[in-house]
């Protein structure tokens, strides 16, 4: 068993269709939604596919197993379908990209997570949506909200380049196929 310190990498999940993608975005929500100095933000290009079941027990107000208490917040902190709202994410996480820098530090060596400044791991499900791969002919991931697949790249790959070491980490999936 190895442990993997997800905040420290940026994870590209590529592959053919139904080869098991989604399912691994899945274990690592599973996973990143167990800690306290964690949040997740998440686009999902399928309109709902991915973030739909993760959501359904906080919109029907379960009860939590273990204080039969209703679900006191969703598993995501932010959740788009849509693409402008995606960009708005992506602009969030360049600004904390940005801003964290500027926290003082307790161990010298870096950041570290806590509760009041978590680290926000970002998650696209069907990147390619977001990035142009179907709209790209056109110049235009979404015509209807005129996000436009050049600067959505770009705010991506500067996500990538600025969120290196400052948690938000940009965990993405592409798909191929």
């Amino acid at each position: 068993w190895e442990q993997v310190t997800l905040a420290e990498i940026h994870v590209l999940i590529g592959g053919a269709t139904r080869k098991g993608k989604s399912n691994l975005l899945n274990l690592l929500v599973r996973q990143v939604a167990r800690c306290y100095d964690a949040v997740i933000w998440v686009y999902d290009g399928k309109g709902g596919r991915f973030v739909r079941p993760w959501l359904k027990p906080w919109i029907n107000q379960d009860k939590d197993p273990n204080t039969d208490a209703p679900l006191a917040q969703p598993i995501f902190d932010w959740a788009s379908i849509d693409l402008t709202e995606f960009e708005r994410i992506v602009d969030a996480g360049i600004e904390l990209a940005r801003e964290r820098p500027k926290l003082s530090y307790t161990s010298g060596s870096g950041w570290t997570a806590t509760r009041e400044h978590p680290w926000v791991l970002i998650l696209a499900d069907e990147l390619s949506e977001a990035a142009g791969e179907n709209g790209a002919a056109s110049g235009w991931v979404d015509k209807r909200h005129q996000v436009s697949t050049g600067a959505m790249q770009g705010k991506i790959a500067r996500l990538l380049r600025l969120g290196a070491g400052e948690a938000p980490e940009p965990e993405v999936q592409a798909v191929a196929g």
